[in-house]
């Protein structure tokens, strides 16, 4: 690469949220590509179950078994946006009925953002701190981008069966939720709350006598019957434990207002004083307030209830930017109404603006997650070229989290969330890099944990051991073999 900084080696990505978690998906790919459609953990050295997990990204490591899986995982990716983009358009143009406006909507839902760009990047903003606000990652991970193009359908696709009673979208609907379900089960909550308030405002209390509602409840049982299905799945394999009950942090009340910004305003407005609303401002309005109820329970996932938010958001944004046109520009509403869009979508697009010019920024700079030396490249080589596959490597998080990724090898520990145990295992590395074990300690703890060899690089330092025995060397790294 041309702006790669001298004696370093591009990693395989640039991500501004998360690089980390790229590794992991990346790492899904190279299993498809040696083994099979089900996932082993690699982010453990212990042996462990496969599992239905991450199927997008194995199924496409099987596909294409040679290829460099970071190109895999970015072409998919750009495959699966014309995915999400597509569904969205489709959608819009069906609710909005106005070509221009349907246009406008889809460029705020793909660019949009709030106010992260007025404040330093990165800080007190979720649109610019926390993924899933936001569609950028969505058009980053093809996992998501595939989800929230299935739950978008499913919510969209119940909502025009009730209009038109098409059996078509009452298949589509049970069908995209299903699919969606398989990637995030906890949408079941947002997808219960949003169809059930709107069909007992719209047609009364729960009847089993009733088409709508007894329809409902079948979409609703299937959608539940795929939730029990993946955790009696996730179940056989407890080293992917951590990852579901994962307890993350919950954005501050000011962090939140900034993230959504504009967007957020026009909701609100449009909640208390646009009286006569339509139904599928009404379905709309449902949707938003259940997930910002759902995010604010005191749960470690609860902040994934705002995925895929903005797009309500944006179009009842849209539909309030209608209202105030006609309100006070009655003479020349559309003329209003347009230029009102047109500095919307350019104010919400500020922060990917900001985002997408700091990442290129980054590229002159010594980024870890951009870029790894030469000799922890010729390191990786050598571990995917030489050592036996699915060996078991002990290291510190950074090249933890890279060897997955780059080869077929395992992990004791590379994942803050993937890695079972991990606080308690980082623990554990430190006492043995730091050489506080005694040779007889050390020795155990890489027996019992499954793990054949070991990594000294940049984090790492040197090691002592006299049971190790070098199987690799350059200027920074020393790859041992227990001996």
């Amino acid at each position: 690469m041309k702006q790669t900084p001298e004696g370093m080696s591009f990693t395989g990505q640039a991500s501004w949220f998360d690089p980390w978690d790229i590794n992991v998906y990346v790492s899904a790919i190279s299993w498809g590509q040696h083994h099979s459609f089900l996932l082993e953990n690699t982010y453990t050295s212990q042996p462990n179950h496969p599992i239905f997990y991450y199927p997008v990204y194995t199924t496409i490591g099987m596909v294409f078994p040679k290829t460099n899986p970071f190109f895999l995982f970015h072409a998919f990716a750009s495959a699966i946006t014309f995915l999400l983009v597509g569904t969205l358009a489709f959608s819009t143009k069906k609710i909005l009925d106005r070509r221009k406006d349907s246009l406008i909507a889809v460029l705020i839902m793909s660019l949009g953002g709030g106010l992260g760009f007025l404040i330093h990047i990165g800080q007190d903003s979720i649109d610019a701190t926390m993924t899933s606000i936001t569609l950028h990652s969505a058009f980053q991970r093809a996992h998501e981008g595939v989800a929230l193009s299935a739950f978008f359908l499913a919510l969209f696709g119940f909502y025009f069966w009730l209009e038109k009673k098409q059996i078509r979208w009452q298949i589509a609907a049970q069908i995209s939720l299903v699919i969606s379900l398989i990637f995030y089960p906890y949408n079941i909550a947002i997808y219960f709350l949003t169809t059930g308030i709107y069909l007992w405002i719209t047609y009364g209390q729960l009847s089993f006598k009733n088409r709508e509602w007894q329809t409902w409840i079948l979409t609703i049982f299937l959608g539940i019957t795929a939730v029990l299905g993946m955790a009696l799945n996730l179940g056989e394999n407890s080293s992917f434990s951590s990852v579901v009950s994962q307890s993350l942090s919950h954005p501050s009340i000011l962090s939140f207002i900034f993230g959504y910004g504009l967007i957020l305003i026009l909701f609100i407005y449009q909640l208390i004083f646009i009286k006569n609303k339509t139904r599928i401002q009404t379905f709309l309005s449902i949707w938003v307030l259940c997930s910002f109820s759902l995010s604010l329970i005191p749960i470690g996932l609860s902040r994934f209830f705002l995925r895929g938010l903005y797009v309500p958001l944006a179009l009842l944004a849209v539909f309030t930017v209608r209202y105030l046109s006609q309100r006070y520009f009655p003479k020349e509403r559309v003329a209003a109404k347009n230029l009102l869009l047109g500095n919307l979508l350019l104010l919400v697009s500020m922060t990917s603006i900001q985002i997408f010019t700091e990442r290129i920024k980054d590229i002159k700079n010594e980024n870890p997650w951009y870029y790894m030396s030469n000799s922890e490249r010729s390191t990786l080589n050598f571990i995917r070229d030489e050592l036996p596959p699915d060996s078991t490597i002990l290291t510190f998080y950074y090249m933890g989290n890279q060897i997955p990724a780059n080869t077929n090898s395992r992990v004791y520990f590379g994942h803050l969330l993937q890695t079972p145990k991990a606080e308690e295992k980082q623990e554990k590395i430190n006492q043995f890099y730091s050489g506080e074990m005694s040779e007889e300690e050390a020795k155990k703890f890489l027996v019992d944990n499954n793990i054949q060899y070991v990594y000294a690089g940049r984090e790492e330092g040197e090691v002592n051991y006299p049971f190790l025995k070098s199987v690799f060397k350059n200027d920074a790294v020393n790859l041992y073999e227990i001996n």
